[in-house]
């Protein structure tokens, strides 16, 4: 990505951070993470990658979110192409 783009702050990604309710199974959280993902990349043709995060230390116990990152540019068959 940031070889795409000609200047060197250029905007190369996008990350949302989702909150995931702790009543939910592991699974469960896992494939409305994978569905949110999976949505952008439809919508917008980026890139999406995504890690889940569970409670950590003594942090609150109910805190399960994700960090969903999309790219700026839509992926092509070419590489790299528009920023969106």
């Amino acid at each position: 990505m940031e070889r795409a783009e000609v200047r060197k702050d250029a905007r190369v990604a996008r990350e949302f951070e989702i909150a995931l309710p702790h009543e939910m199974s592991v699974a469960d959280r896992l494939a409305l993470t994978r569905d949110f993902a999976r949505d952008l990349a439809n919508r917008y043709g980026a890139a999406v990658d995504f890690y889940i995060h569970q409670p950590q230390g003594e942090s609150d116990i109910r805190n399960f979110h994700a960090h969903v990152v999309m790219t700026t540019r839509v992926v092509s068959e070419q590489g790299l192409a528009k920023r969106r």
